[in-house]
């Protein structure tokens, strides 16, 4: 999913660029690059541009029920995350820096925070009928579980401040919108 990430960036900066060429080869628009006034716009740029190239995004990792890791697109999935396959119904926080563990092993767990502007809820909770622990993460009261047996993967961008993708891979290895 990264990579589909990664393709619409390049498609949205190959747009710009080429926008950015028409407007200059169609229009006399002066180049404010060396003007004072428009200093927070180079800075802001810099920062946007910076982000991308590190790929700076945030993502949370929901592993639900039964997640069979020996499938060949789960385990390549795992060690793409840097995961340790042998992980059971835990709740992850990974990014390009480091991959940080909420909730693991027995028992319920609640972590609630801001990120950004946002409320971010994680739970984990012991469903009374199946007896089987439940995770759930949540923005702004909004899940975003699409399996319950596999991995939830929720990705957040920091620099749009967005969940810019969300989606699941369940059991089988198939993804799930």
């Amino acid at each position: 999913m990264m990579f589909r990430l990664l393709n619409i960036i390049c498609y949205i900066m190959k747009y710009t660029h080429t926008l950015g060429s028409y407007i200059v080869e169609h229009y006399n628009i002066p180049d404010q690059g060396g003007d004072d006034a428009y200093q927070s716009w180079e800075a802001d740029s810099q920062c946007i541009s910076s982000a991308i190239r590190n790929q700076e995004f945030m993502l949370f990792v929901s592993v639900e029920g039964n997640c069979d890791t020996s499938v060949p697109k789960m385990t390549m999935l795992f060690d793409a995350l840097g995961i340790p396959r042998d992980t059971g119904n835990e709740i992850w926080y990974v990014n390009n820096k480091k991959r940080i563990l909420y909730a693991s092993g027995e028992g319920e767990y609640e972590k609630d925070f801001r990120l950004d502007y946002h409320d971010v809820y994680i739970t984990r909770m012991l469903d009374e009928d199946t007896g089987e622990y439940v995770n759930s993460v949540m923005i702004d009261n909004l899940v975003y579980g699409k399996v319950e047996d596999g991995i939830n993967i929720m990705v957040y961008n920091p620099v749009t401040q967005s969940v810019v993708e969300s989606f699941g891979v369940d059991r089988d290895g198939e993804v799930v919108r």
